[in-house]
């Protein structure tokens, strides 16, 4: 596949609050795997996405899991972390950790 995109939880893939999650705190991972060749059929179906909803689109799963692993053909490979490009060497090796980041507020 050319994308894989793991998110904390199920995100809304349409209509006005496309981006926008449910829940933070439901204890799921969310793996979208595209399956689409080229770069061309890529962008096709992110369009179809974003006018259609994820549901709709038969080149894109989403597979909601506690942890998961994503192994690739090569040892490393670009992976954005938080908006922040990054190096990892595969298999890239995500799981839920309920509770662990702490946030204050007033």
């Amino acid at each position: 596949t050319p994308f894989v995109l793991v998110g904390n939880n199920e995100y809304r893939m349409s209509g006005l609050h496309a981006g926008s999650r449910e829940s933070l705190t439901a204890g799921r991972l969310a793996v979208y795997v595209m399956k689409a060749e080229g770069r061309q059929r890529l962008l096709r179906v992110a369009w179809s996405v974003l006018r259609h909803g994820a549901d709709e689109v038969s080149e894109l799963d989403c597979m909601l899991v506690t942890e998961a692993e994503v192994a690739t053909r090569r040892s490393n490979l670009r992976v954005a972390l938080d908006s922040e490009l990054v190096t990892p060497r595969s298999p890239l090796r995500y799981r839920v950790l309920p509770g662990v980041l702490r946030v204050l507020t007033p």
